[in-house]
């Protein structure tokens, strides 16, 4: 019953989050990028968010995580523009010694450590690059 109930209320938690991320980024030229890096985040929830953000019509969510293990995961919405699988495996060269791969529309890796700051400025050149597609 305990764990039952630490699963409802993490899980209530990741809307709480969720909700507050998409407020933060609101749509810009039709699509809502949310960009965003943890610091020694749990990959699995880490992967939650990200599919709940997803969830959300013309969103393309660019989480990571640096610390000890630095993990990106890559998401988007089904009538959003962008490869993530692609968009993904330019961010981790970007990650000496980082591997990863998915889909289209969801794509996670990672593997060195990383400074979250390091991971922050790998979201970003993410970010750039999917806006330079959209503009193309």
């Amino acid at each position: 019953a305990a764990r039952r109930r630490a699963r409802y209320q993490q899980n209530q938690l990741l809307g709480f989050e969720a909700a507050a991320l998409l407020r933060e980024n609101p749509r810009r030229d039709g699509i809502r990028i949310v960009r965003c890096a943890f610091t020694d985040r749990d990959p699995a929830q880490l992967r939650a968010l990200a599919s709940r953000l997803a969830a959300n019509g013309g969103t393309v969510v660019l989480l990571g995580t640096g610390g000890q293990r630095a993990q990106l995961v890559f998401a988007r919405a089904g009538d959003a523009v962008g490869q993530m699988d692609d968009l993904l495996q330019h961010a981790l060269s970007l990650l000496e010694g980082a591997r990863g791969g998915g889909t289209a529309t969801f794509a996670q890796g990672g593997g060195p450590v990383a400074p979250v700051a390091r991971v922050e400025q790998v979201l970003a050149e993410a970010e750039r690059l999917l806006r330079a597609k959209l503009v193309a």
